[in-house]
């Protein structure tokens, strides 16, 4: 595995993490990301 594969393996092994730069603007590419987070759980 790379490194960087095994660093995001670890990262989302995580039974908590935070996001940050989540903003009102319901377009923004971290908004995308928290909504979808939070969808699948």
């Amino acid at each position: 595995m790379t490194d960087l594969k095994q660093m995001a393996s670890e990262f989302l092994a995580q039974k908590t993490i935070a996001i940050a730069g989540v903003s009102r603007s319901a377009t923004g590419t971290a908004n995308a990301i928290y909504r979808k987070l939070k969808e699948t759980g």
